[in-house]
C-alpha cells in the first residue's frame, strides 16, 4: 500500500485488514517507517536491552508479546520472519513506494513495481481492494497444487496462467497432465518443492524401495527423511 502522507492509507488498510478477516484470511502487516531508531520505545526497559547489545528482545506479556531486532533490516526480512512466526494467507506492507512489490496505490503518487489498484481512501476501494486481494490468494493455493513446470501440456503458456483459470471456472485442475498425486513431498530449508507425476512416482519408489531393504522396517505406510547439507556449528569433529 503506497500514497503520499495524508491521504487516508492507515485507514484505507485498517479497512481492508477487517473486510479480509472478516472472509476468513490470516492478514500479517509491515509498517515502514523513515529513519532509525524510532521504533524504540523510550525509556522502556526493552529498549535498554536493545541498546546494551541484545538482539532480539522480546517483551512479554499475559496477552501479547513484541519482538525487537536490532541492526539492518530489509522487507524481504521482515515477510520471512511473519511467514515462519504466523504463516498468514497475506502480508500487507505499508510504504515502500520504491520497492518491486505489488502496489495498492492511493491518490497520484509516482511508485515502482506493478500497480494492482489505484482509487482514493473509501470503503469502495477497500472492497476493490480487498477483492484483488483474496483473487490472488486463491491463485497462490491453486498454484501451489500444480508442478510448477511449465510443461504446456494443459495448453497454458505457465502453471499460473492455468491457476489463473483455475480460478475463474475456465479450467480445471485436473487439466494439468503433471499434476502430483501428492505421494511425494520435497521440503528445502522450509520451502516446498512443487513435484511432476514422475518425478513424484520416482522419489516415491526409490526412497520406498531403499527404507524396505532396512532390517525391522516392514511394510512402511509414510516416510520422513531429512539431511543435512552443511554441518551445523558445533558438529565438526563429532562422531556418531
Amino acid at each position: 500500500m503506497s500514497g503520499t502522507s495524508g491521504v487516508g492509507k492507515t485507514t484505507l488498510i485498517e479497512a481492508i485488514i477487517r473486510e479480509l478477516s472478516d472472509h476468513g484470511l490470516k492478514v500479517a502487516s509491515v509498517k515502514h517507517v523513515h529513519g532509525p531508531d524510532v521504533l524504540i520505545p523510550e525509556g522502556k526497559d526493552t529498549s535498554r536491552h536493545l541498546l546494551a547489545g541484545s538482539s532480539p528482545v522480546v517483551g512479554l506479556s499475559s496477552n501479547e508479546m513484541v519482538i525487537y531486532l536490532s541492526g539492518e533490516q530489509d522487507i524481504d526480512s521482515a515477510i520471512e520472519i511473519l511467514r515462519k512466526v504466523s504463516s498468514p494467507d497475506v502480508v500487507i506492507v505499508e510504504g515502500l513506494k520504491q520497492s518491486s512489490l505489488p502496489k495498492i496505490v492511493v491518490g497520484d503518487a509516482d511508485v515502482e513495481g506493478e500497480v494492482l489498484l489505484r482509487c482514493v481512501a473509501s470503503s469502495d476501494c477497500a472492497r476493490q481492494a480487498a477483492g484483488l486481494i483474496e483473487r490472488e490468494v486463491g491463485i497462490e493455493r491453486i498454484l501451489r497444487g500444480l508442478p510448477g513446470i511449465d510443461c504446456k501440456k494443459c495448453g497454458h503458456s505457465t502453471c499460473r496462467n492455468l491457476a489463473e483459470s483455475i480460478a475463474t471456472g475456465t479450467a480445471k485442475e485436473s487439466d494439468c497432465r503433471n499434476r502430483s498425486d501428492g505421494r511425494s513431498t520435497i521440503i528445502v530449508d522450509g520451502r516446498s518443492i512443487p513435484l511432476g507425476k514422475f518425478v513424484s512416482d520416482l522419489v516415491a519408489g526409490t526412497v520406498t524401495g531403499l527404507v524396505r531393504s532396512l532390517k525391522e522396517v516392514g511394510e512402511p505406510r509414510e516416510i520422513e527423511i531429512r539431511v543435512r547439507s552443511i554441518p551445523e556449528e558445533g558438529d565438526e569433529g563429532r562422531k556418531d
